[in-house]
């Protein structure tokens, strides 16, 4: 906990540094420039990746672990413990039950959400069988982790513009490939 208390506190004195560094700046295209270059060091600073515990569990799968660890960190902060109380996800990378009891694609059903190994294993492979169901269609995939199978089926029927999908589900997108 303490490694998480000192990333706050670095990034409460980089954020009050960035207001007024902000404020002070009068042109609107200085401003965006030197956002852009702050919010990079945030990142820095916090090294707002998942916690070490868990980086092996990413090791020896068959996919781009660094894609995966920014879906956890998107999903779930790193937070073992997760639960979002609209859709009742659960764990590090937000696994509902219905997924999790019945999953398809030949993927054993998740029994513990909350126990760190399993999520990882059972999202991770849920993850790759978007991405093969998609043909390697990142977007897609990361549609149908975030909004599900069938609204994602329906929606690339229809021609598949990233504007017509949730706020929430383009955000999701956003912030797991920017």
């Amino acid at each position: 906990h303490r490694m998480y208390t000192q990333g706050y506190l670095r990034l409460a004195t980089l954020l009050v540094v960035m207001m007024i560094s902000l404020s002070l700046l009068p042109l609107a295209g200085e401003k965006n420039h030197v956002i852009k270059g702050l919010l990079s060091l945030a990142n820095e600073i916090v090294d707002a990746n998942i916690p070490n515990k868990y980086k092996g569990l990413l090791e020896n799968k068959n996919i781009n672990s660094d894609l995966i660890e920014k879906i956890i960190m998107a999903e779930s902060s790193g937070n073992p413990n997760a639960v979002n109380e609209e859709s009742g996800a659960k764990g590090l990378m937000q696994i509902t039950d219905a997924t999790a009891d019945d999953p398809g694609f030949n993927i054993k059903p998740l029994k513990d959400p909350f126990d760190p190994i399993e999520n990882v294993r059972f999202g991770t492979e849920y993850f790759n069988a978007l991405m093969k169901r998609y043909d390697n269609d990142t977007v897609s995939a990361l549609a149908a982790y975030n909004y599900g199978l069938g609204n994602i089926d329906k929606w690339r029927k229809k021609g598949s513009k990233f504007d017509e999908l949730p706020a929430e589900t383009q955000n999701f997108i956003n912030t797991i490939l920017n």
